[in-house]
């Protein structure tokens, strides 16, 4: 091979290389769904599992962590769990605070529930495992901090997520 075939060759190579690599970075920084991680209950311990799924990604961490909420709401994709909100269940708005989010939610999401420790701690897992910089979060029902969810609270000082509630 000559001195020109190989400068003409590793051009070539270094071109492919090249186009390879940055095809790679445009697809990644285009990527428009992430992975989460969204926490219902197995009815065989009445315990949370996770399920992944796919989110769109949204431009900032209000609208991310609705579309998470939102796709929560919606029950699980797998038949083995158990969906614990209704169908008329909604996500009203979303307002973070330092290392809090506040969530205020329709009044038939919480409504008809067997177990408001499970839903709140459903949200509460998908919500830390998704973002860990939210600690806490204060539960609104139509615009009125509910220090009570059914049985379940005191609520006013805000949720932590309690890990005596997932599966082992």
């Amino acid at each position: 091979m000559s001195m020109n075939q190989l400068l003409v060759f590793r051009k070539k190579v270094f071109f492919i290389i090249s186009s390879i690599i940055l095809i790679i970075i445009c697809f990644s920084c285009f990527n428009s769904t992430l992975y989460v991680k969204m926490f219902y209950v197995n009815p065989k311990d009445n315990k949370l599992v996770y399920e992944n799924r796919e989110v769109k990604k949204e431009s900032n961490k209000i609208k991310h962590l609705t579309a998470i909420i939102d796709d929560l709401l919606l029950g699980p994709v797998n038949p083995d769990f158990k969906n614990q909100f209704n169908s008329k269940s909604k996500l009203l708005a979303v307002v973070i605070e330092k290392n809090s989010v506040n969530l205020d939610f329709n009044r038939e999401t919480f409504e008809t529930i067997d177990d408001p420790a499970i839903i709140i701690n459903s949200i509460m897992h998908t919500i830390r495992f998704n973002d860990k910089s939210i600690e806490r979060a204060f539960f609104y029902v139509e615009g009125i901090l509910f220090n009570y969810i059914g049985n379940y609270g005191p609520l006013d000082k805000g949720v932590i997520s309690d890990n005596n509630y997932l599966s082992k």
